[in-house]
């Protein structure tokens, strides 16, 4: 692979001395037991912060809220219980091996806070469980990043309490990233057995920065807002003036049923994503959980494409000329344009022995393969 020259970002420069630290995170859940309406189930928040700025470390212990909804059409939920909880599995993240550029200034840490609930359903038809903190960052798409919070949640039904079992969220390993010019493309699909259905949606918020100076930072505009005041349905935030959806525009989108996030982003800075995906079984939806995070533009110069938080085959040259190429050994591949119309099929395919795409017509095509542990690989790739 050629060198890469680097144009870098510093990264999440922090405004409030004791509160701007989190990049994001994420939630899944165990359903272990159900006795008439009696629900064990245990819940897991995956957060994220940046560790290279003045910001608060990880809360040494933190408290997760339950809320249920009965049936109707008040969006509100009503309180239902609350855990104490220690953070843990506290770890820096690598991500040398993941990118193959990554600017100085990011230093991730990754903690988990778990949980667990033994509670009664009989009243309610939905629940939540959240995590409320203040604060974030300046970012891109954001209009006051510093002054606002994060709340992470997972929306779980009534069928989806009931199902024994774990619903799994996205990619816990891989929360920010640089894009190189061109984009670049991330497999966020999660494996669990589940039916998915995927999408970009509005980040949610919680607290703000009250407490840091002056102000009750338990109130629902404090660092850490109650859990027993300040319930769900959190805001949304105040997006960046003329950026179009989610402040991104038309530059990030993802595949509803692959989980394939594409980010064209080309405004130097990092800017806040938030990615949702609904679980589903024999078609009745269990739950929605979202992970939020941060994605830092650089000009580094990829053909790369990062899946499940790792580094995976890169086909080259983008565009193809007369030949392609992959760094990686695949078999049984076939070629595909965009209507569906077979093109090709080769037996093997690897950095020494290409494809000639000399006669294909200027367009986009799909690249089908296996890799030597049997794994289906999909490229796209521009003739």
């Amino acid at each position: 692979m050629k060198s890469l020259s680097l144009f870098l970002i510093t990264f999440l420069t922090f405004t409030s001395v004791q509160a701007a630290h989190i990049i994001g995170g994420t939630v899944e859940y165990t359903v272990n037991s159900i006795e008439e309406d009696m629900v064990d189930i245990d819940v897991v928040f995956h957060v994220y912060r940046d560790a290279n700025t003045n910001g608060a470390a990880f809360d040494e212990f933190i408290e997760i809220g339950l809320y249920g909804r009965g049936e109707g059409n008040n969006p509100l939920f009503n309180f239902i219980d609350l855990q104490s909880t220690n953070f843990e599995n506290l770890q820096e993240l690598d991500f040398s091996d993941v990118l193959e550029c990554v600017p100085p200034s990011i230093s991730i840490q990754s903690a988990i806070y778990r949980a667990n609930f033994v509670f009664d359903i009989a009243d309610n038809q939905e629940f939540v469980f959240a995590y409320q903190r203040c604060c974030r960052a300046p970012l891109t798409n954001l209009l006051v990043g510093d002054e606002t919070g994060i709340a992470l949640s997972v929306n779980i039904t009534r069928a989806g309490i009931t199902r024994l079992g774990s619903v799994r969220s996205f990619d816990n390993e891989f929360p920010a990233s640089v894009v190189p010019a061109g984009g670049i493309t991330f497999d966020l699909s999660i494996e669990d057995g589940l039916e998915k259905k995927y999408k970009i949606a509005d980040a949610l918020i919680a607290g703000g920065t009250d407490g840091v100076i002056s102000g009750d930072p338990s109130s629902c505009i404090g660092i850490t807002p109650s859990v027993v005041n300040c319930p769900p349905p959190y805001d949304i935030p105040l997006y960046a003036p003329n950026t179009g959806s989610f402040g991104l525009g038309d530059q990030v989108n993802m595949d509803s049923i692959t989980g394939k996030m594409y980010c064209g982003l080309i405004s130097q800075g990092g800017h806040l994503i938030a990615v949702e995906a609904e679980s589903f079984e024999n078609g009745e939806l269990l739950s929605t959980t979202r992970q939020q995070f941060v994605q830092i533009v650089s000009m580094c110069q990829s053909n790369s494409i990062i899946e499940s938080g790792r580094m995976s085959s890169i086909l080259y040259p983008a565009p193809a000329t007369d030949m392609i190429y992959i760094n990686d050994e695949l078999t049984d591949v076939k070629i595909y344009d965009l209507t569906g119309q077979y093109m090709q099929m080769e037996s093997t395919f690897n950095s020494n022995v290409g494809i000639d795409v000399s006669d294909f017509r200027p367009g986009v095509y799909l690249l089908i393969g296996y890799n030597q542990s049997g794994a289906k690989i999909t490229k796209r790739f521009i003739k």
